[in-house]
């Protein structure tokens, strides 16, 4: 639809009518490829929500995000679908208002500090990678400690799982030092 030589499933759903973007005069060469690729993409969502069904029966399917115009009117399993106002926004408005997350995950050995260093080591570079990503220095918080104990080892080490997580903050340069 936009001059790419690659189809696509939103070339699919254009050359199908579910929506309306780019230019449909160039799905016409391909319409039969474009529809078979719509079809089998329809019996694999079928198939995708009969497998995450937990009972018999049809289910409603509300439908949001970019994607959502791949997803038929009618389908198999499926009672009705639904397309809330501004349906198509839905991953903007996701991306907007999500946390950004610094993790680690890796081997410490524990040096003159013990457990306590490492685990604060841990935590402080998860709390560096999440500003590094935009997280807003102030509002970063651990969310996941972890920590697995090698025991095959000759020297007290450990595999420290850290997350954290803060709000989107503004694009500025960070140092650790300043919070």
């Amino acid at each position: 639809m936009f001059g790419g030589t690659t189809p696509t499933l939103t070339d699919s759903a254009v050359a199908t009518g579910r929506a309306r973007l780019g230019d449909p005069a160039l799905a016409r060469p391909s319409a039969r490829l474009l529809e078979a690729a719509m079809r089998a993409a329809d019996g694999e969502l079928a198939d995708a929500i009969d497998r995450v069904k937990t009972a018999k029966g049809d289910l409603t399917l509300i439908a949001v995000g970019g994607g959502s115009i791949l997803i038929p009117d009618e389908l198999p399993g499926v009672s009705e679908v639904i397309r809330p106002d501004h349906f198509d926004a839905a991953n903007a408005i996701g991306a907007a208002i999500a946390s950004v997350s610094g993790q680690v995950d890796r081997i410490f050995h524990f040096g003159p500090g013990g457990r306590k260093a490492a685990l604060d080591e841990a935590s402080q570079e998860a709390r560096d990678h999440a500003v590094a990503a935009g997280a807003d220095p102030c509002s970063v918080q651990s969310v996941e400690l972890e920590e697995s104990p090698l025991a095959y080892l000759t020297s007290p080490t450990v595999r420290i799982r850290a997350k954290a997580a803060g709000a989107l903050g503004g694009l500025y340069e960070y140092s650790p030092s300043q919070h």
